[in-house]
């Protein structure tokens, strides 16, 4: 056991108890005579109580941060050297004496260049950053998707909203998810003959749908209409027009046709406004 190495691996700021634990357990084992640490991944798992996946991250997260050094020992054991009283800046990570920070892509993969087992290496091109489990941050990708291949009958606003309800749930979609989804909203509006595409899109934004099925759109469509009937709606009514089956362009020539303006209303505060109205 090397003291010197205990109260070192005490003083690196900003560790996640599994990681500092770990390095904890390296240093018990340092031999401060010869330098000499080389415990197993089933010893480190024992003494710390932690699980050996948990054990096999934390020993990436110190090696990404350049606090230790290994070298593959024979046997299950492995040859582990402390940067022992090397500077460390406020995260944690070793600063050598040219003062650039120690972690970098070459140093979180092996010698074939694939990553080490633990080790997430962060992927080129879009990214938002995050932290795992053992505190180490990573990047995750970001989604971008275009709307230049939409169906002529879905405006790119009706589109972006859906896009946007999905981000807001935590679910963006891929370019290939909003490619299916929409042409399914044509078909679906073909096969119902009682609404728009672009209606249809409106519908599942509303609803917080990540998908899009025909008998989740015919079933909203009946809901709609008993609440109409039982509200003593437009169906079945020869003097006023069913709203709800209009199409967007319909309904505001509707509404200005009766003296309702339509202006910064949304399809659902213009029906109740004319509703409200007897229209």
């Amino acid at each position: 056991m090397s003291q010197t190495a205990c109260n070192w691996a005490w003083t690196i700021p900003g560790l996640r108890p599994s990681v500092r634990i770990t390095l904890l357990c390296l240093a018990h084992h340092h031999n401060a005579n010869t330098g000499r640490c080389d415990p197993s991944g089933a010893l480190i798992a024992t003494e710390t109580g932690l699980k050996r996946d948990t054990v096999f991250r934390a020993l990436a997260a110190l090696e990404a941060a350049g606090l230790i050094r290994h070298t593959p020992g024979r046997g299950k054991s492995n040859q582990y050297h402390l940067a022992c009283g090397q500077p460390v800046d406020k995260s944690g990570g070793v600063v050598p004496k040219g003062g650039h920070h120690c972690i970098s892509n070459q140093s979180q993969k092996g010698d074939s260049g694939s990553p080490k087992k633990g080790t997430r290496v962060a992927p080129k091109g879009g990214h938002k950053q995050g932290r795992n489990r053992e505190g180490t941050v990573v990047r995750r990708k970001t989604q971008s998707v275009k709307f230049s291949a939409l169906p002529g009958a879905i405006p790119k606003s009706v589109a972006q909203e859906w896009v946007e309800m999905r981000q807001r749930i935590k679910k963006p979609p891929t370019q290939g998810s909003l490619d299916r989804v929409m042409a399914k909203a044509v078909t679906i509006a073909e096969a119902l003959g009682s609404i728009t595409p672009a209606e249809v899109i409106t519908m599942a934004t509303e609803s917080c749908w990540q998908g899009l099925e025909q008998d989740w759109v015919a079933n909203k469509l009946k809901r709609r209409d008993a609440q109409n009937d039982g509200n003593g709606g437009n169906r079945g009514n020869g003097d006023k027009p069913n709203l709800w089956r209009m199409t967007d362009p319909e309904l505001v020539r509707y509404a200005e046709g009766h003296g309702c303006a339509s202006h910064g209303l949304d399809r659902r505060a213009l029906i109740a406004k004319l509703e409200s109205k007897g229209l």
